[in-house]
């Protein structure tokens, strides 16, 4: 074994050098450790089919399959060269750490779950497909490092915020136009899109409707209220207004989004108050017994939510858990909500507010942003007090509606 060798050599390196022996036990225990870090040091240049000869064609289709899983249920691909070779090769080292129980430590694995919920989510499933498939246990720190892996590639990618649309109207004089074109799109690429320049004023940029405005002259417009009056040289003042203007878009089109969303997921017929359950599992029994009655799911999604609850807690903080199941195959989507005047023991922690979701397949590509806007006002511990007050579904919508449109 080729890990075996390399530990004897820096064992009798380290006994010449300072004289110190080591036993058998010792080489084959710092052996087992050395299995269970060991990355290849040409990963980079590696592609995901010369990774056979190296991680074996078990483990690489084992890695296929779950991605494949999870962008049938999260919409998100990461079936791509550059992420399969690492992320395969450290399902490779994980399932090695587990086998000789020497999982990695992750202090930043409370932090991950509370702040990326969503991401964490992701990594609870793909740590419960490896586990089932090779019979061991994945704890809360390896799932962490699996949420950086998916963070990473996610925040490479780009690809999860919708750009804003925005037309620039300035007149053709030396190329001012250009100009500015020029330094809004190194400014702000990333998160806008110029769909049109007008030069004239009475040009046909009316019929446009775009989310921002930006111009050198005084305008009218009916498409928009967003706005930006600039300078024919932008100055640091008017990027910073730009930037402001996203910025308010950007949280208008979300709190939008979530009015919409709560409008239609949440009923007044799945909120509860001060039932004095006793612990997590009757929570979520109570929970998934309402939606099942109401035709929201099936009598077996109790156990799925269950499963999903025994892989990794979903007390997101010390007051609010959000149970939920790995497969998105409600016969439609549904929210049920307890709150309860006395906590809850949830784990180590004690919850006032229970959300259980549960959301049919067709609706899986808002789960993410419903999660994590849940997750987001709930993270701070006024807000659950504020919510725990609310004596009505109503009240209670209105004031998470508040809360979301100042969480940003």
């Amino acid at each position: 074994m080729q890990e075996y060798a390399i530990t004897t050599s820096i064992t009798k390196k380290i006994t010449a050098q300072y004289d110190i022996p080591f036993t058998f036990s010792e080489i084959y225990y710092l052996t087992l450790l050395l299995i269970g870090k060991t990355t290849l040091a040409n990963y980079n240049s590696l592609t995901s089919g010369e990774l056979e000869i190296y991680i074996g064609k078990e483990i690489i289709q084992l890695v296929d399959r779950i991605l494949q899983k999870v962008k049938t249920m999260y919409f998100i691909d990461m079936r791509k060269d550059g992420f399969i070779v690492k992320f395969t090769i450290h399902v490779h080292n994980l399932i090695n750490r587990a086998n000789i129980t020497h999982l990695a430590k992750n202090p930043l694995s409370e932090e991950i779950k509370s702040s990326y919920p969503l991401l964490y989510d992701i990594s609870v499933f793909i740590a419960s497909e490896i586990a089932s498939e090779k019979n061991i246990m994945i704890n809360d720190d390896e799932i962490a490092y699996i949420a950086l892996h998916i963070g990473s590639f996610i925040e490479y990618e780009n690809g999860h915020h919708e750009k804003v649309t925005c037309l620039i109207i300035c007149p053709q004089y030396y190329d001012i136009h250009k100009c500015i074109t020029q330094k809004i799109e190194q400014k702000f690429g990333s998160e806008l899109t110029i769909i049109m320049v007008e030069t004239e004023i009475d040009g046909n940029w009316k019929k446009r409707k775009p989310d921002l405005i930006v111009t050198t002259t005084y305008i009218t417009s009916e498409t928009t209220d967003y706005i930006v009056y600039v300078r024919p040289f932008l100055t640091t003042s008017d990027l910073h207004n730009i930037s402001k203007e996203i910025s308010n878009i950007k949280k208008a089109k979300k709190q939008q989004t979530m009015s919409r969303y709560i409008e239609q997921f949440f009923h007044s017929d799945l909120f509860f108050k001060n039932k004095a359950i006793q612990n997590k599992f009757q929570t979520i029994e109570f929970l998934a017994h309402q939606l099942t009655k109401q035709g929201f799911t099936t009598s077996d999604f109790v156990e799925d939510v269950i499963e999903r609850e025994c892989m990794s807690s979903t007390a997101f903080s010390n007051g609010v858990a959000v149970p939920h199941s790995m497969t998105m195959k409600a016969i439609r989507t549904g929210v049920a909500i307890l709150v309860e005047k006395k906590a809850v023991p949830w784990d180590k922690k004690s919850v006032q507010i229970i959300v259980l979701i549960a959301v049919n397949e067709k609706d899986s590509p808002i789960f993410g942003d419903l999660f994590e806007s849940f997750i987001n006002v709930l993270s701070e511990e006024v807000n659950i007090k504020l919510l725990a007050q609310t004596e009505s579904h109503l009240a209670f919508q209105e004031m998470l509606l508040q809360l979301m449109d100042g969480s940003d």
